[in-house]
């Protein structure tokens, strides 16, 4: 289902849509499959709408032995023909930006000038805060001219925006989200207030969970977790709870990059690196073509970031897949790169 048009009359938007419906033709993006596991601290509501592979390949292939230094020897050679698998079964994303979406105030500073309604002024607007008429006071609050928009009109701006979303998610996740975005646009400033970002990062994740279940195509749904991601400063738990939220609904390697970020700031071998959910996401970037950008931030992420934890894991994945195949050429450079062989 697409996001639908906020009905408060307060914002007036057209052009986004998350791509959460089944009317996508197409099936050249992510495909939506069913998690291995249900793993601590996964996102509610995960059931899946379809499965398909979500590992690397199950059978081994030409080993080379057991021994990691003599299978990266025989990866290292030229091959004339190679078995590599590609992860998931599927490359990387293209992920472009989303079509910006338009904003219409509804305010009555635009309606005075066509004769047909009455400003608003800042004794208006804290009458409208204090009886909580939160939809009606965003509305009007551009009533007040840019001149006399002082501290105090910030702070009304702040609670009202704030208030809003929590009216909207109460009724529809989407609405808040949507509502989220259009304010957020409208009102770059919001984007230095924690207590609106801590909101609207919350009311995003129940829609994009909701986007990431209903579609048949969750293409879209990536695209605008990123664009997401790129407004103000969220910090790295919202991404790493966006790569959960990826990893258990789509092809694991897709939550790479946003595991990538979650781990930014954070020490080398932070707690984070056991979650279960990156190892899965990150074995499966590792059985991605190495040129693959999922496979290069998950090399990142295995040999800079989490190689204490995960050293013991990915070579038991190398030593099961084999020298000719591409978890080989990734993991060796790792290891390599890491003085492990």
């Amino acid at each position: 289902m697409h996001i639908d048009r906020m009905v408060t009359g307060v914002l007036v938007a057209g052009g986004l849509a998350l791509g959460c419906g089944g009317n996508q033709a197409s099936s050249a993006g992510p495909t939506v499959v069913s998690p291995e596991s249900s793993s601590p601290g996964s996102m509610p509501g995960s059931a899946p709408v379809a499965s398909a592979p979500t590992t690397p390949g199950e059978e081994p292939v030409a080993t080379g032995g057991s021994d990691p230094k003599a299978i990266c020897d025989r990866a290292a050679k030229p091959a004339t023909s190679s078995v590599g698998s590609v992860g998931d079964g599927m490359a990387s994303a293209a992920l472009g930006p989303l079509p910006k979406h338009g904003f219409v105030a509804t305010s009555s500073a635009r309606n005075a000038k066509e004769g047909s309604a009455k400003e608003y002024g800042m004794a208006d607007l804290k009458a409208l805060s204090g009886k909580s008429q939160w939809e009606e006071l965003i509305q009007h609050i551009e009533d007040v001219p840019p001149g006399k928009r002082d501290a105090e009109w910030d702070a009304l701006l702040e609670r009202a925006a704030t208030e809003l979303l929590t009216l909207h998610s109460n009724s529809s996740g989407y609405a808040a989200f949507r509502s989220a975005e259009l304010l957020v646009e409208r009102y770059p400033a919001l984007t230095k207030s924690e207590r609106f970002m801590a909101k609207r990062y919350e009311v995003s994740t129940v829609a994009f969970q909701s986007c990431l279940t209903e579609s048949y195509d969750a293409s879209e749904c990536l695209r605008s977790m990123q664009d997401f991601l790129k407004v103000g400063s969220p910090p790295p738990d919202v991404a790493f709870r966006f790569g959960k939220l990826v990893r258990g609904k789509l092809n694991h390697h897709l939550a790479v990059p946003f595991f990538h970020r979650g781990l930014q700031g954070k020490p080398v071998n932070a707690p984070e690196c056991a979650d279960q959910d990156l190892g899965l996401a990150v074995k499966s970037g590792l059985a991605l073509p190495p040129a693959d950008e999922n496979a290069r931030l998950a090399r990142d992420i295995a040999g800079e970031r989490c190689f204490g934890v995960l050293e013991s894991a990915i070579v038991a994945q190398l030593t099961a897949r084999g020298s000719d195949s591409f978890d080989a050429k990734n993991i060796c450079e790792v290891l390599k790169a890491k003085g492990a062989l």
